[in-house]
């Protein structure tokens, strides 16, 4: 068995260990015990916070999502998904989009569709991705949804 000196006499390795568990444990404690209080104070706060953002929790629920088709300026069409359609295009046009129409500035709104869920829009936008180009104008032309019919 190995030995450490310590002050009061010898100590054996695995009463080190024993002890350096305990210590920790206990310093577990009192870290969790404090979380906690921190916690029980942010939560007391927060219930007042809260009490005023019942109508914002609504509307986050009814919040609506969309899948969108844009225009690129080599006439390409790039489809996405967003809940925020204006910021989204504005986001695009300032080149801070994606990769795709970054290159392809400016783009413009074609086409978007909207759904109750998140889920929703971005199968919507998976399963519009998968058609070809004539595919995807002509399922616009039958929605009749389209905003700009000379890009056609």
């Amino acid at each position: 068995m190995s030995h450490k000196r310590k002050e009061k006499g010898l100590v054996t390795s695995k009463q080190t260990k024993e002890s350096k568990i305990t210590k920790q444990k206990q310093l577990g404690r009192a870290v969790r015990s404090r979380k906690t209080q921190n916690q029980a104070v942010v939560k007391s706060g927060q219930k007042k916070e809260n009490q005023g953002t019942a109508a914002k929790d609504i509307e986050k629920k009814q919040e609506t999502h969309f899948m969108y088709v844009l225009t690129c300026s080599d006439k390409s069409l790039y489809t996405g998904y967003t809940n925020n359609l204006e910021k989204r295009l504005a986001t695009h046009n300032a080149g801070k989009g994606a990769k795709y129409t970054r290159a392809r500035l400016p783009v413009e709104l074609f086409y978007y569709e909207t759904f109750s869920s998140k889920q929703e829009a971005m199968s919507a936008e998976a399963l519009f991705k998968k058609k070809s180009r004539q595919a995807k104008l002509t399922y616009i032309a039958e929605q009749g949804n389209d905003l700009d019919s000379s890009t056609k």
